[in-house]
């Protein structure tokens, strides 16, 4: 692949990098010689994946940390810039899945919680990799999902968390675009990564969850669109049933609550196994 078709020699900020889409999206960039800052909470996954990024990638730099809090987010762009003198691309892949109906909660804090990695994370990045995206013209590309088009119940809380990224990326796509500061929001149908396993229930406690469909994409797999869209700049990508989803929501809302709250025996409503990534 030539460097005019891939990201060689670019500074690429990785989040959610030491495991599932984020960790795929990284050792595929390492491939095409990419400099890389890789963000993540788990600092042994974090070095397991930089050891295997290392001997392709330009130069490399690790950052363990809480994307809920804005400053550490400033810290990981920070270090971007320290190393780097700026920053090409910014990939929020970073996530909490959480499954439970809201009624079901002893009290609202693991909603919120949610809502901050998944939502308020993403806005912290791109508040301050803006600048330097700016000044290279570079491409911000966030990881949604199928509940970030469709209210599933017993996905409350991650809903509401991946509704409101959709919202922030289409607009801020539209407010960036005099710059050349493109804006790619990709949003898969289910994928096999580890956010299953850190899933929370309703309550905030660790639940984690087994995959119903056999059918499911694997991370290479989707972190191969991700590139791929990045790459081409192309606005929303969405793979799989989500299109489906967007259509029945869009013009047969009603159609689309009685399918999506149909019984399936003692399992209750039907609880699509795309709910999330």
């Amino acid at each position: 692949m030539s460097s005019a078709a891939s990201f060689a020699t670019k500074v690429a900020v990785v989040t959610g990098a030491s495991s599932g889409i984020g960790r795929e999206v990284a050792i595929q960039l390492a491939s095409q010689g990419t400099n890389l800052v890789l963000v993540g909470r788990d600092s042994q996954r974090l070095s397991a994946v930089a050891q295997q990024c290392a001997e392709n990638a330009g130069k490399l730099v690790v950052v363990v940390s809480d994307l809920s809090l804005e400053d550490e987010c400033a810290r990981a762009i920070a270090e971007a810039v320290r190393e780097f003198g700026g920053v090409d691309a910014l990939f929020c892949v970073a996530g909490q899945a959480m499954k439970g109906r809201f009624a079901d909660a002893d009290n609202a804090q693991a909603c919120v919680r949610v809502m901050r990695v998944n939502y308020d994370s993403t806005v912290f990045l791109c508040h301050h990799a803006l600048p330097h995206l700016t000044k290279r013209k570079g491409r911000i590309v966030v990881v949604g999902g199928l509940v970030g088009h469709a209210g599933v119940p017993g996905y409350s809380a991650y809903a509401a968390a991946k509704h409101a990224v959709v919202g922030f990326c289409r607009t801020l796509r539209r407010e960036l675009m005099p710059t050349g500061v493109s804006v790619t929001l990709v949003s898969p149908d289910t994928v096999k990564t580890a956010v299953r396993d850190n899933m929370l229930n309703a309550s905030g406690m660790p639940s984690p969850e087994s995959y119903g469909s056999e059918s499911a994409m694997s991370a290479s797999e989707c972190a191969r669109h991700v590139l791929a869209a990045a790459l081409a700049r192309t606005p929303e990508l969405v793979l799989g049933r989500v299109r489906l989803l967007q259509t029945l929501q869009a013009i047969l809302p009603g159609a689309l609550d009685r399918l999506l709250t149909k019984p399936t025996g003692s399992s209750g409503p039907t609880q699509p196994t795309a709910a999330t990534r």
